[in-house]
């Protein structure tokens, strides 16, 4: 049995909003009547669906309107909620009719698509189960109170390998089967948790990553507060991965005052470069991380104040302009030839 509702919710003020997935927003807000408060209780964190028409802005009023779907399998009964319709400033942006969103809902891409025998079934201290099984295996969640068993035929719904695996059947017995607008909705509430539990983390670590940038000579300085300048996430996304990287290649800069002996280092095997510079957190590193540090300590020695516009450590994983090395300003530009003229550099197109 299925019931249905659709309402729009009170009105809320945008604080902040930063882009996540295509058309998709986390905002911070403060609902429109605490507006004259100063109190951060009453900031909402919200995943903003705005399908490409709007983009969000600080100081824009929205209400969101939300379809509740109530589900009831058996002797349980849930509730789905999706955004169906955005009205911006007392004007309505989209707003998807009850028929449309009803019938959305009873169209499934999903089907089960995988048949094995569970060859491997371990149970970790959460209570979750790794289950085996031919070429593949799965975590179950505790959560749907189920015990797998050696030689137990398990089945898999979904659009196959390399998605989401959105229903488990065990024996003929659905333990879970996701509708695609279920898996959609699960996706939100974690982009929404992360962006939370980020947050929170900048908030736990900003005294000890303040005390790090003041510790960086000017160059390294420069080349954070223009990442800062450029990105108003990066504080929060990308500076405490940058800033190992340039507490690192200080490291190396003490060690080492040639791009000769730096390639060198580079070179040598892990036991070698531990007792090449010894202070260096090696334990820390990821291959780019090392690589980064490298390569920053090598463009200082060269030209320190090039180091300021060299690409971003997670650059390759953000992309450029989000992390915010790309596009220069044209002060940058200016900036830019005078160095490559001051160095003697040759610039590439």
């Amino acid at each position: 049995m299925e019931t249905f509702s659709g309402n729009w919710t009170g009105a809320v003020v945008v604080i902040s909003a930063e882009q996540i997935y295509k058309s998709e927003y986390h905002l911070i807000a403060k609902e429109s009547q605490h507006l004259r408060l100063d109190d951060p209780s009453k900031e909402r964190d919200i995943i903003l669906d705005t399908r490409g028409l709007y983009v969000p802005k600080e100081g824009d009023v929205i209400e969101l309107y939300i379809y509740a779907r109530k589900i009831r399998r058996g002797i349980i009964e849930i509730v789905e909620h999706e955004q169906a319709g955005l009205r911006i400033n007392g004007i309505i942006n989209f707003q998807d009719s009850d028929e449309k969103i009803e019938k959305d809902h009873e169209m499934f891409s999903g089907k089960w698509w995988e048949k094995d025998t569970l060859t491997k079934v371990t149970k970790y201290e959460d209570g979750d189960y790794e289950m085996g099984f031919g070429g593949g295996g799965f975590i179950l969640s505790a959560k749907h109170s189920v015990e797998p068993k050696v030689g137990d035929v398990i089945e898999l719904y979904g659009n196959g390998i390399g998605r989401p695996i959105d229903g488990v059947r065990i024996n003929g017995n659905i333990v879970f089967q996701n509708s695609d607008r279920q898996t959609e909705n699960d996706r939100l509430e974690w982009l929404a948790k992360n962006v939370k539990e980020k947050r929170q983390k900048f908030e736990d670590n900003k005294t000890e990553m303040d005390k790090t940038y003041e510790g960086l000579i000017p160059e390294f300085k420069a080349r954070i507060d223009r990442f800062r300048a450029k990105n108003r996430q990066f504080r929060m996304d990308g500076e405490a991965y940058e800033l190992f990287v340039c507490t690192e290649a200080m490291k190396l800069l003490k060690a080492f005052k040639t791009t000769e002996e730096l390639n060198k280092f580079y070179d040598m095997d892990s036991k070698a470069q531990k007792k090449a510079v010894p202070d260096m957190d090696f334990g820390s590193h990821s291959g780019n991380t090392f690589g980064t540090a490298v390569t920053l300590a090598r463009m200082f020695i060269q030209a320190p104040k090039m180091t300021k516009f060299m690409h971003g450590a997670l650059a390759a994983l953000t992309g450029c302009e989000k992390y915010g090395c790309h596009p220069l300003t044209s002060e940058e530009s200016k900036e830019l030839d005078a160095l490559v003229k001051e160095y003697g550099l040759k610039k590439t197109p």
